[in-house]
């Protein structure tokens, strides 16, 4: 099998690149970040390019059998830049019409879970509502704005042009060395702030590996062609004030943690994962443990503790 990786320099992107040729499948990334790999190997190939330029993706789509959309065009999504979304917006369809021309037979998208917003019921799934309008932390509602505007193109290519399509909504990932989402816990820390926790308000990540099973699980099955899958491990569920007192007895911090109410609901309990269980027999084996390592790691790692 031939794949175009978009975005493969990436953090998920480079550790699905990896799965992808141990897996024997030849491999060719486009990226504008040129990452050169510990040990080349003969079937991977770079393309150093952006999305947004429908010659550059033309290119690299030939004799493509399959394309996983993981490239984001953009750094500081707190700013509504008109660039951030021309970038997005017309790669993505730049990459959803070369798919389409060159008859490409799967099409998967990295999406985020951010897109949902506020609960409106709790367990959150695929059905709920989008708002990412609402979202005020971790990424922002630009980030959210962008993940569901781009999703809603893939679909579009699915319903009306016949693309085999699949949109994965990814929690926040971490590994054995990087944790994303808690930057800013640990920087308010560091800094003895006040620090503001809501109520039974929770968090819970998902692993790189258990990811890019989510992805080669998907991959070429007919079970998941125009399906949203959301990907995140239940058993790594933290609640907001646990994570937050864990990180400061890391850090021996002397922030004090505040308490403090919300009126409208909040993320008290993980989302469900039983479509994906269920179509794709996906199954994440990491624990609440194996997080609170990777922290621990990812700190010594950015000499904090």
């Amino acid at each position: 099998m031939k794949v175009l990786v978009a975005g493969g320099a990436g953090f998920i992107g480079s550790h699905l690149v990896k799965a992808l040729l141990q897996n024997g499948h030849q491999v060719r990334v486009l990226d504008i970040c040129f990452k050169t790999p510990k040990k080349s190997d003969p079937n991977l190939e770079f393309i150093l390019g952006g999305m947004e330029y429908r010659e550059v993706v033309d290119r690299v789509m030939e004799n493509i059998d399959v394309v996983y959309h993981l490239a984001l065009f953009g750094h500081d999504f707190s700013q509504r830049n008109y660039e951030t979304f021309d970038v997005n917006i017309k790669g993505t369809l730049n990459l959803l019409e070369s798919a389409r021309v060159h008859k490409v037979k799967h099409f998967l998208f990295s999406s985020s879970s951010v897109v949902y917003g506020r609960p409106r019921y709790l367990p959150i799934e695929e059905e709920h509502p989008c708002n990412p309008e609402e979202v005020l932390a971790g990424p922002g509602m630009t980030y959210g704005i962008i993940k569901l505007t781009t999703e809603k193109l893939c679909m579009l290519y699915y319903h009306q042009l016949g693309l085999p399509v699949t949109v994965l909504r990814v929690a926040a990932v971490f590994s054995d060395d990087k944790v994303f989402g808690i930057d800013s816990l640990v920087e308010a820390a560091s800094k003895v702030e006040s620090i503001e926790v809501l109520r039974k308000s929770g968090f819970e990540s998902v692993h790189i590996e258990e990811v890019v099973e989510a992805f080669l699980l998907a991959t070429l099955n007919e079970n998941a062609y125009g399906q949203v899958f959301g990907v995140s491990n239940p058993n790594t569920f933290m609640l907001d004030y646990e994570l937050t007192k864990f990180i400061i007895h890391l850090i021996n911090s002397k922030s004090e943690i505040k308490l403090v109410s919300d009126d409208k609901l909040i993320r008290s309990m993980p989302d469900s994962i039983e479509k994906i269980q269920r179509l794709l027999g996906w199954k994440p084996r990491m624990q609440k443990e194996d997080f609170k390592e990777a922290i621990k790691r990812y700190l010594k790692k950015r000499g904090i503790i």
